[in-house]
């Protein structure tokens, strides 16, 4: 049997954003239903799916995408990345390349994603990259992008001192970058958490331990409280999706 992921983003990509397309195939896999279901007709409108039928009823308006012989498979997510890590030396990632450097590799990770049938992506932490991984979730967003739609987390909040690299192998006679943001006491906890939902970070990650616990139980609670905070603005104001990890 011969198979190929569709996903609505790569149409929806290579067409038009405004027109509506029927994507046609010999069979639906949709995650909740034992076997193939035959015959399906998706229907996609403005670049999100209106309607899923089994008849074939088309909108007169709509362009047919005519997969034949093919099978449709929903969207993977993928909710543990590190878009602008590397998997060899830490370090000399960090300190050799810039982030815009390792923003222009994670394109190409973002299309090995896509082209894999991954079309979210719930990226935790830029490692050292700033909020690099927040203008990769708007290039996605704006379309001059292709790869999958991202939820960044930006610098991440560790404890002073408890992350790579770590201090005790640094030179202490100059200032070395680090792979996230630290904070000690609640008001540093607080305003990492503000400076960061800021800049445009749709989760908040937050390093509870590094082998063994760090932040302190009044400081882990700092934190939640702000982004709790947060939550109830922004889903008064219907902006954006924003959680805590």
């Amino acid at each position: 049997m011969k198979f190929l992921q569709v996903f609505v983003f790569l149409v929806a990509s290579n067409y038009s954003f405004a027109q509506t397309y029927a994507i046609i195939a010999d069979r639906l896999i949709d995650g909740k239903s034992n076997n193939a279901i035959p015959n399906p007709t998706v229907i996609v409108s403005r670049g999100k799916i209106i309607d899923v039928n089994f008849n074939k009823t088309i909108p007169d308006s709509a362009i047919v995408i005519d997969l034949k012989g093919q099978t449709l498979l929903p969207g993977l997510m993928d909710v543990h990345t590190h878009l602008l890590g590397t998997s060899g030396d830490y370090e000399k990632d960090l300190y050799d390349h810039s982030p815009s450097y390792r923003a222009l590799r994670a394109v190409m990770h973002m299309r090995t994603a896509i082209n894999n049938g991954i079309t979210t992506l719930r990226d935790l932490c830029s490692e050292g990259a700033g909020f690099a991984d927040v203008d990769l979730a708007r290039a996605v967003d704006s379309g001059f992008v292709e790869g999958p739609r991202i939820f960044p987390a930006g610098k991440g909040i560790a404890a002073t001192g408890q992350y790579i690299p770590l201090a005790s192998e640094q030179n202490w006679s100059i200032d070395l970058p680090y792979g996230t943001q630290f904070a000690t006491g609640t008001d540093e906890c607080i305003k990492a958490v503000r400076e960061q939902y800021s800049r445009g970070v749709t989760w908040i990650k937050m390093y509870g331990d590094f082998i063994t616990p760090t932040f302190s139980a009044e400081e882990m609670k700092a934190i939640a409280s702000e982004v709790d905070r947060v939550l109830s603005e922004t889903e008064m104001e219907c902006r954006r999706q924003f959680s805590w990890n």
